[in-house]
């Protein structure tokens, strides 16, 4: 048994024979003052939330935590009609409120509204009905990602056809519906200088610890991603008319940034992948940065690098990192059989996972991008029962409120084409819903 993790996995969902559960999402919270875990998921064409504490019952190896609520149903608009989705969920240490954030694909082609709504941290909703999540009307707004920011929630998003990476910023004490009206607090901002030459997408945006943000996206051209970051003030102004790219050359390109901030270090992530495509990841790869405040500059501490031994086989994606103190802990999805084939395209080769089979890993690391450990398998046998097997898809990570444990949840499903994703899931394939906790004590 690994000392950091001690006990197996659970389900969760209240629900857990539901079919179709995908893209499931946790955020910490302080619940009675002990602390506790929300977690987001999808049902079909639903969006559901579901709150436990962070006190483990039972005792090892089959100690967690305990929940108490049952499935919430978040979404109320147009729930019979349109396809809710790609949910996130973020808490708000400053008003101690929960906000669920999701696609709302509506009928006309091209186009999807983002909605959210507020929930306390007993799991009581603060608001009659869920609202717009953005100020504007944009085509195909899509993938919300939710970080905490002072009193409000930073919330970063694909617009305008799926070409462009916004964020914004919505007051977390009055959540409220958005018009054009309405004196908000800000408008959609726009990461990359300019739009509407290559497709911005994959977009993540956190608050760094003097109010500024940091914006990281994917611009794509040619099948070639390249991962991209910019700084911006805390009144939402750019501190530099241009942005950084990260300038190791792949043999495709690069995809899903994902970014973490603890004190003056600063972790981007993202998977290398095939073809200008998110879920086509050939090797995660990390960069460390140190950010000076007083002069609003990064700088690099490690160049980028592979997150895991490039002897390791197979195909890896989907990377999601938390630090906590001196760690870092990144998880990622891994096909140990899967492989590309280059032979059919020189500019689309083809993303193969025979026999049907994918992980969800972790690797830990000291804050300047030193390995503590090999990739450890995080899901185990019990989540791959229930008919469930093989896949373990998109995983998502979070640490504590009180930064003693970090929580890992992924969907398990059953299959069957080599092009594989949270979104090949049908509505009624018996998936189902896990996460597992870490020690951060015991971290090596």
């Amino acid at each position: 048994m690994i000392s950091w993790l001690p006990n197996e996995e659970f389900l969760i969902p209240a629900a857990p024979t539901v079919n179709g559960q995908s893209w499931t999402r946790v955020t910490a919270t302080n619940y009675n003052d002990v602390g506790g875990w929300a977690f987001t998921f999808r049902t079909s064409n639903r969006i559901r939330a579901r709150l436990f504490d962070n006190v483990l019952v039972g005792s090892e190896p089959t100690a967690k935590p305990s929940a108490y609520t049952l499935d919430l149903f978040v979404d109320t608009t147009n729930n019979n009609v349109f396809t809710h989705d790609e949910p996130d969920i973020c808490w708000n240490p400053s008003t101690r409120q929960i906000m669920v954030c999701w696609n709302n694909r509506t009928n006309t082609a091209n186009i999807m509204d983002q909605r959210y709504r507020v929930f306390n941290e007993a799991g009581q909703m603060q608001m009659s009905t869920d609202a717009l999540a953005t100020h504007k009307t944009l085509e195909s707004q899509w993938r919300p990602i939710i970080e905490a920011y002072d009193n409000r929630w930073l919330l970063s998003f694909t617009g305008n056809h799926k070409d462009s990476a916004f964020f914004t910023m919505l007051n977390a004490f009055q959540p409220f519906d958005f018009y054009e009206n309405y004196p908000a607090l800000m408008q959609d901002v726009q990461m990359a200088p300019v739009i509407g030459i290559n497709r911005q997408v994959s977009q993540h945006a956190i608050s760094l610890p003097d109010g500024r943000i940091l914006c990281a996206w994917d611009e794509v051209a040619a099948y070639k991603g390249r991962v991209r970051y910019r700084l911006f003030n805390a009144d939402f102004t750019p501190a530099s008319n241009n942005f950084v790219e990260l300038p190791l050359q792949l043999t495709y390109g690069k995809s899903e940034p994902r970014i973490a901030c603890n004190g003056n270090k600063i972790w981007i992530v993202y998977h290398h992948e095939t073809r200008g495509g998110e879920y086509f990841g050939i090797e995660v790869y990390a960069i460390v940065l140190q950010y000076d405040s007083v002069l609003g500059t990064l700088s690099v501490v490690k160049p980028e690098f592979p997150v895991h031994p490039m002897i390791l086989p197979g195909l890896k994606l989907k990377p999601e990192l938390a630090m906590v103190g001196d760690r870092v802990v990144v998880v990622f999805e891994h096909f140990p059989d899967g492989y590309v084939d280059t032979s059919v395209s020189p500019i689309t080769p083809v993303y193969v996972t025979p026999n049907g089979y994918s992980q969800i890993k972790a690797v830990v690391f000291n804050t300047d991008g030193r390995a503590l450990t090999r990739p450890v398998r995080i899901d185990s046998v019990k989540s791959t029962g229930l008919g469930t097997a093989p896949y373990s898809l998109r995983p998502d990570i979070a640490l504590s409120y009180d930064e003693s444990e970090i929580m890992v949840c992924w969907t398990s499903a059953n299959l069957t084409s080599n092009n594989q994703s949270i979104y090949s899931i049908p509505s009624g394939s018996p998936s189902r819903l896990w996460a597992r906790v870490i020690n951060v004590s015991n971290l090596p």
